[in-house]
């Protein structure tokens, strides 16, 4: 779209950005140089290093405990809390879901008393969690068994929910890990224990995706004949789906007598939401500000140009880049001349000798002629009269540069 001379003195003026004088002949003269306007500092801040995962809930089986054994339906929290668990995970003479000491416990007969080597088991379980947890005396930690001498319930894969009342919440959308230590032995058998720890909020269970398993992922005591593999372990993130009161569930997926011999202790919740801080390179903001000022400085220039060439062509002219018409112009006055002619061939420019032109008139019979001649040759009109052609190159030689279409070789 062409601009007028006014619009395009005003856009002129408007790119100096008022520092100018309007000459004479229509162009702005910048009073100053061109300033590029400096990029404020940014500052520099260091993310924070990861902060580690909020506790939330923690259960270590040591509230209102004694030397005797006792069913994990009976225990107490501090707070009041309690547990609860499908069938086949309080089976108290299967030797599950028994809160026991490592030493010195008191067993009373119904307890533990299908195995005669579960006892001694279980309590070398509940030491070696002792162990790992960095109990001050591990032979007084508390831990509940899950010993399994004979074959749970088909879905009775809940050993422990709680405590009700719940004693902590959940915030929708935040992520949750959970962590249990799990000590397990006789893990030559061909079913080991696969747990999955997680929560319950709003009448919703929510479960670690990868399994626990102690057999797998423990650490043998040293026991060369029947090792005990213990260790802490924490699930991957579980997205809370709602806000509330919540329990600690701990789900089993193997419930079968054969082997699945273990003991857990010192549950845990933890909110470990991430957190996203934003922090820039001073460097590359410098850099890139300097790349965006030399754009605008270069599109800026540009534009002075544009406008300078505009203003010193006559207005008639339709053609954006002068150079163009200065070449259009020369090149006329060569052919005019007779020295060289311009033909296009092929799509290219060629040079090639001077043009022939055919002139037509009418015999005295009314018959079209055509005969051929050099652009200044002289040619007679049917009347006899002997006349020269007007000089084609006349108005290209003496008149101003119009549209590059009117006078001259070029219409034809």
């Amino acid at each position: 779209m062409s601009l007028s001379k006014r619009e395009r003195i005003r856009r002129l003026v408007a790119w100096s950005s008022g520092g100018a004088v309007v000459l004479g002949i229509g162009l702005a003269a910048p009073t100053a140089a061109f300033a590029v306007p400096v990029p404020a500092e940014v500052a520099v801040t260091a993310a924070p290093a990861p902060a580690d995962p909020t506790l939330v809930f923690e259960e270590t089986f040591d509230d209102n405990v004694a030397e005797t054994a006792i069913s994990v339906a009976d225990y107490a929290r501090a707070d009041g809390g309690v547990y609860s668990s499908t069938p086949s995970w309080l089976d108290l003479e299967a030797c599950n879901g028994v809160v026991l000491q490592a030493a010195d416990t008191v067993f009373d007969p119904g307890i533990c008393n299908i195995n005669p080597d579960a006892r001694a088991h279980v309590q070398r379980l509940a030491q070696q969690l002792g162990v790992v947890n960095g109990a001050a005396d591990p032979a007084t930690n508390h831990a509940v068994t899950a010993y399994t001498d004979k074959d749970g319930a088909s879905g009775d894969n809940v050993m422990l929910q709680g405590p009700a009342p719940s004693a902590f919440e959940l915030t929708a959308d935040r992520f949750y890990v959970a962590g249990v230590d799990v000590a397990e032995i006789n893990c030559s058998a061909s079913i080991n224990s696969r747990l999955f720890p997680g929560f319950a909020v709003s009448g919703d269970s929510n479960f670690a995706s990868d399994a626990i398993v102690a057999c797998a992922g423990g650490t043998s005591d040293g026991d060369p004949n029947e090792p005990v593999f213990v260790g802490s372990f924490v699930s991957d993130g579980i997205q809370s789906p709602a806000t509330g009161a919540a329990e600690f569930v701990l789900w089993n997926s193997e419930v079968a007598g054969s082997g699945n011999d273990f003991a857990y202790d010192n549950l845990r919740l933890y909110d470990a939401t991430p957190t996203l801080h934003k922090s820039f390179a001073q460097e590359a903001v410098r850099d890139r500000s300097a790349r965006h000022d030399a754009a605008h400085r270069r599109e800026h220039e540009r534009a002075l140009r544009e406008d300078r060439m505009g203003l010193q062509r006559h207005d008639a002219v339709g053609h954006d880049d002068r150079r163009d018409a200065e070449r259009r112009d020369h090149l006329r006055r060569r052919r005019c001349d007779g020295r060289r002619g311009i033909r296009r061939a092929g799509g290219r420019r060629r040079l090639d000798r001077p043009r022939r032109r055919v002139v037509h008139h009418l015999d005295r019979r009314g018959a079209r002629r055509g005969r051929r001649f050099h652009e200044h040759d002289h040619w007679r009109h049917r009347s006899g009269r002997r006349a020269v052609r007007a000089d084609p190159c006349a108005r290209a030689l003496h008149e101003p540069y119009q549209d590059g279409r009117a006078g001259g070789p070029d219409r034809r």
